[in-house]
């Protein structure tokens, strides 16, 4: 499996803003991921380990503001050992959560992306990244904001998180 307790690491990365207030905040951005993930793992593909219900990736925080990352969607790949096996009509192997497609030795996005290319792959499903606002005052805090790259995710929840007027909107 992809992930074992020893393999898995907290990522911290903290930047310094200077609030409207003149009081200092920190922008914090935590993940659980490890090396080759946070090299070479930005799909959402690679964070599909549940159909049932959306997976927590990713926070970021800001002050009291908080924005959740999820692994949302089912995902489901039809995987093929070449295109020439996809059009002679032989079974394909069906992909549902990141760990088969390691298993197929598809671990990175360029893998993916390639298989892709080399049409070994028929999407069926995909999962993506959605953003959720938590906090005090916000009752639906889906924010509609997906994305299929874990970095794109993460950097649209920190321009999101800092932005004062965006932010009332959510309340």
């Amino acid at each position: 499996m992809l992930r074992t307790s020893t393999e898995v690491m907290r990522e911290f990365l903290t930047l310094h803003h200077q609030h409207e207030r003149h009081k200092m905040n920190t922008l914090e951005i935590t993940r659980e991921a490890t090396e080759h993930e946070k090299k070479f793992c930005k799909d959402s593909a690679f964070y599909t380990w549940d159909a049932s219900e959306h997976t927590h990736t990713a926070t970021v925080t800001f002050g009291e503001r908080t924005i959740r990352i999820f692994t949302d969607g089912e995902m489901r790949i039809h995987l093929w050992e070449s295109k020439e096996a996809r059009e002679r009509g032989d079974s394909p192997e069906v992909i549902r959560y990141s760990d088969g497609l390691v298993e197929n030795g598809i671990d990175t996005d360029t893998k993916l992306h390639q298989a892709d290319h080399d049409e070994r792959i028929e999407w069926i499903n995909n999962s993506w990244f959605d953003l959720y606002a938590y906090g005090e005052g916000i009752e639906d805090g889906w924010l509609n904001s997906v994305q299929h790259d874990l970095d794109e995710a993460i950097l649209q929840a920190s321009a999101l998180i800092e932005d004062d007027e965006f932010w009332k909107e959510v309340k």
